[in-house]
């Protein structure tokens, strides 16, 4: 368990033994509210012993009109006879000091790495997730952060606890809307790479990407000097302190006696968006190196090239759209890693037709090269998927029939998947019941024809909603060049409102999944001298979820429009400052 995960359970505590004598001290209309849950989460399979994460998080709110909205989360579980932190934090927001509106974070908390209005889908800012400190000052248009502490990773779905790659993060960042056409802002990270103990911190080193220490400065611009036209600009700078080649994990052929140095490298993005009420265009340019944002659990950087999408409303009923991009990869040129050029056009239409009837259709080329590596030295893929859909709303019925086209071009030869689907939704009282199958057909040497099925059911009632999804058959879809795999799953889960502020959610998940090897190429493999088993493996796993709360409410209960009151009153004044009068919001 981390200090800093300590510190902010211990801070936790205490608010929770002290906060009913602050209320006592307040006037009537303070307001909060809690939530105590109590969870288990359990997985096994026919291979593999039962793993099982289990323990109690408690979330309080509450709300002072005179200090602020103070949130405290402590979450502590238990598996295989280990202590593991959740998300445990000491969060106040909203005190006013010095015409400054402060927030003061400890504990786990999130950095948002976008710090203007962002409009492009291509691009990924992703949040960094530390446990440590915050300190954010708002001024007027103005707002200044502090932060240091660990990063963290949430150890996967369903695992609430969180676990360290080892990467210690300190920065700060000031972000200042100018008006409502200029915004802008600067951030500097530090980030370090330290040892960590943990069985995910291997698995995220990248090749190409192994460093000591970096220091990261960016600025971002949107400006908007038009109604309909945005621009966007970021300018990014790293300073890379490389690890030494007598280093177990050094990767890069650098002499001892230069093991301090550092490498610079700069990024850039740049981008424009025009937006009517009919046509809509987006364009960028990104060129981020290698060492661009290296968050440990993200690959950002390491790619040039363009991006651009139109969308065109002909009229109401009828809507165009088309997108490109040209990326390539390996920025530095090193010959000890690949190099990967990419290419993709898509184009398509959604038409509303009458009798309720509604169609779409796209189509999609994709082609990939590849070089430096031995296996795909000089290879060459040209893909193009095409699909078309038709719906139909009859009564409580809601049916969709969906072709859709794959073709691959590989290096062992072409394959096609033609995939038909017949998707039936109803709706009847407080059941939602759906149900489809899928003709998947696959033409290489040979033709296969197999069918997969789905289906699910939901029901509402005053206290009770149950789900249930099923799917079952094999899927080509997922299917590789030299596996096949057949699938059966099945979920069941419930939430029942018992009463008294009491909750209780369960759901149980079965999947078993078979992968063989393709029959198109097991001849092929085997006539080369190579002993290949049919089956190439099989999982059979099942899970249990279950979580328990209890919602406490005291005062007026905490709404959201008691946080926009209590903002808005205690809003610093204006102050009259060397005859200028100035507003601080």
């Amino acid at each position: 368990m981390s200090v800093h995960a300590s510190r902010a359970i211990l801070a936790g505590v205490l608010t929770c033994v002290y906060t009913p004598q602050l209320f006592a001290q307040e006037k009537p209309e303070r307001a909060g509210q809690a939530e105590i849950a109590l969870q288990g989460y359990y997985i096994g399979g026919s291979q593999q012993p039962i793993l099982d994460t289990s323990g109690v998080a408690i979330k309080l709110q509450s709300f002072f009109p005179k200090l602020g909205l103070l949130q405290v989360n402590l979450e502590g579980y238990s598996g295989q006879n280990r202590f593991r932190p959740g998300d445990n934090y000491v969060d106040l927001s909203n005190l006013i000091w010095k015409s400054t509106r402060w927030n003061l974070s400890g504990g786990d908390f999130r950095i948002p790495t976008t710090l203007t209005t962002f409009h492009f889908n291509n691009i990924i800012y992703p949040e960094i997730s530390v446990r440590g400190g915050r300190v954010t000052a708002r001024r007027g248009r103005q707002k200044y952060t502090v932060f240091y502490g660990l990063e963290t990773l949430q150890a996967g779905p369903r695992i609430p606890f969180r676990v360290s790659p080892g990467q210690n993060v300190l920065g700060a960042s000031f972000q200042y809307a100018a008006s409502e056409k200029l915004e802008f802002g600067v951030q500097f990270l530090n980030l370090t790479n330290g040892q960590s103990t943990n069985q995910y911190a291997a698995t995220l080193k990248l090749p190409g990407r192994e460093f000591r220490a970096a220091n990261i400065a960016s600025a971002q611009i949107s400006y908007k000097p038009l109604k309909k036209v945005t621009f966007f600009a970021e300018v990014n700078t790293s300073s890379v302190q490389r690890p030494a080649a007598t280093e177990p994990d050094a990767s890069f052929e650098v002499p001892v006696s230069r093991k301090q140095d550092w490498t610079r490298e700069a990024a850039a993005v740049a981008g424009v968006q025009w937006d009517t009420e009919r046509v809509t265009v987006r364009a960028n340019y990104v060129r981020q190196g290698a060492f661009y944002m290296p968050i440990a659990g993200f690959f950002l950087g390491d790619r040039q090239g363009p991006y651009a999408e139109l969308r065109y409303r002909l009229f109401s009923r009828l809507e165009l759209y088309a997108s490109t991009s040209r990326y390539e990869n390996n920025l530095a040129r090193r010959a000890d890693l690949p190099t990967y050029h990419s290419r993709s056009e898509t184009a398509g239409a959604n038409l509303r037709l009458p009798a309720r009837f509604s169609a779409s259709g796209s189509l999609t080329l994709l082609k990939f090269r590849s070089q430096g590596q031995e296996v795909f030295q000089n290879s060459n893929t040209k893909n193009q998927l095409w699909t078309a859909t038709l719906s139909k709303s009859i009564y409580k019925h809601n049916l969709r029939l969906t072709y859709r086209e794959i073709k691959l071009s590989l290096i062992s030869g072409s394959q096609k998947q033609v995939s038909k689907e017949v998707e039936d939704t109803f709706q009847w009282g407080p059941f939602v019941m759906g149900g489809a199958v899928r003709l998947d057909t696959t033409r290489t040497d040979q033709m296969h024809n197999t069918l997969f099925g789905r289906g699910s059911v939901q029901v509402r009632m005053k206290r009770v909603t149950a789900y249930g999804f099923m799917e079952t058959g094999r899927d080509l879809l997922n299917e590789s060049v030299f596996a096949t795999n057949s699938l059966n799953s099945t979920t069941l889960g419930a939430t029942v409102r018992i009463g008294h502020g009491w909750n209780l959610l369960g759901e149980a998940f079965r999947s078993s999944l078979t992968s063989q090897l393709n029959p198109a190429h097991i001849f092929l493999l085997q006539g080369q001298g190579v002993e290949v088993p049919s089956t190439l493996g099989g999982l059979n796993q099942w899970s249990f979820f279950v979580r328990m709360t209890k919602d406490i409410r005291w005062g007026k209960g905490l709404e959201r429009s008691t946080i926009d009151q209590f903002a808005a009153e205690s809003k610093p004044r204006n102050r009259v400052c060397g005859g200028v009068c100035l507003r601080h919001r």
